[in-house]
């Protein structure tokens, strides 16, 4: 979501891959999925953590799927986060920008990023009666991760890929999978950090009261890493001529859906963070745990986004694909360019309209206040896009 360091229509900066915009632009729809079945679907399915699914429970196919298809939206994320940034920042250092300045922006920009879930999305599911206290996720863990990155950057490729894998791969190794909703002492540095948690001062009036945190750092500053690592490499190889991308892509995809398969196989074992493959069936084998993420969530998730990049780069390739203008104004490429603006404003959006109705229905009020959603915020981003155009060196930028 804080992937595009401006939000300029493409003939403005010839040097955007339209590819990772349209890829962006996907896992917002994806993500509206998700949100809408939170303000709107009274049989929402949440099972995709250890800790709130009852082992022998009956998947309901349809909530299953609706909710399985939005996992693909925060490694998506956070990972062209870190690809984009590497791009534009490693891009300015190389045509002479201050490296002190660059490094500021980014911390400041981090910190306003991860500002943004305690001022801004806590309140509005606050208010919907989603929760009761603040909400540290996708946002905390990018803007925080991209503070990290101002000293990470710093490493040499080879052995910054390797930190990133490691925290990727090793985070289950410090989760204390029986203190997952402590309240007191310095669980809320272990939550914030590898663990997922609700942590907070208990009262009589506020049993319930606590920071959510759902999105632990370090995980997810993994998955960034593996991002900023592909936004070196693009700078190198991914010219719009070339097809390199595409084949690396299609590669590292495949490679990481063999991980998946080869870490699921087992019935129990170090990969899955608890949660468990019960039986053969293929919900089964995609039910992996998303709060934090484990071994098989990550593989699966990136190994999906992998591919579809590549197709992505592929048709980025293709003449007809600038020829028609489909790069200037189709709804993908303007929802991945305006992504930050688009995830503060769809909240709201999502929340007003079942805020007044007051009741909440089943999976066709999730998908038709979707499309709905939709339809409202597609010249919105339109109009914010032109705005930040016209006003680049505004505070703007921090969006």
């Amino acid at each position: 979501m804080a992937a595009a360091p401006n939000t300029a229509a493409p003939a403005a900066d010839s040097r955007r891959l339209p590819a990772l915009d349209w890829m962006r632009g996907l896992v917002m729809v994806l993500m509206v999925i998700d949100h809408a079945g939170d303000m709107w679907d009274a049989d929402k399915n949440l099972t995709d953590t250890w800790w709130l699914w009852v082992p022998g429970s009956t998947l309901d196919t349809a909530q299953w799927f609706s909710r399985w298809i939005t996992h693909l939206c925060a490694p998506t994320f956070v990972f062209l986060a870190g690809t984009s940034l590497a791009l534009s920042l490693e891009r300015r250092l190389a045509a002479g920008a201050n490296a002190s300045a660059a490094d500021r922006h980014i911390a400041v920009r981090g910190l306003f990023i991860a500002s943004l879930d305690l001022l801004w999305v806590s309140v509005w599911w606050c208010l919907h009666g989603s929760l009761n206290g603040p909400l540290l996720q996708v946002l905390y863990a990018i803007g925080l991760s991209m503070v990290a990155m101002v000293l990470l950057r710093r490493l040499p490729t080879r052995l910054l890929l390797a930190v990133g894998l490691a925290l990727v791969i090793g985070s289950e190794l410090f989760v204390d999978f029986g203190n997952i909703f402590d309240r007191g002492g310095m669980f809320w540095l272990q939550a914030a950090l590898v663990n997922t948690g609700l942590w907070g001062f208990p009262s009589l009036s506020a049993p319930d009261w606590g920071f959510y945190i759902f999105y632990p750092l370090l995980p997810w500053l993994g998955i960034m890493i593996v991002g900023w690592v592909f936004g070196r490499w693009l700078l190198q190889h991914g010219n719009r001529g070339s097809a390199a991308p595409e084949r690396l892509l299609l590669g590292c995809g495949l490679g990481a859906l063999l991980l998946f398969v080869a870490v699921r196989y087992p019935t129990s074992g170090y990969g899955d963070m608890q949660l468990f493959r019960a039986d053969d069936s293929l919900i089964q084998w995609l039910h992996v745990n998303k709060y934090p993420p484990s071994v098989t969530f990550a593989a699966l998730e990136l190994g999906i986004m992998a591919l579809l990049l590549s197709l992505f780069f592929f048709v980025q390739r293709r003449k007809w694909a600038r020829g028609r203008g489909i790069a200037q104004a189709g709804p993908l490429l303007v929802f991945g360019q305006t992504a930050l603006f688009f995830y503060l404003v769809h909240i709201p959006v999502l929340a007003l309209p079942q805020m007044l109705v007051g009741e909440r229905h089943g999976i066709g009020a999730r998908y038709a206040s979707t499309l709905l959603t939709l339809i409202v915020l597609y010249p919105a981003c339109l109009w914010y896009r032109s705005v930040k155009q016209r006003k680049a060196a505004s505070l703007l930028r921090f969006l």
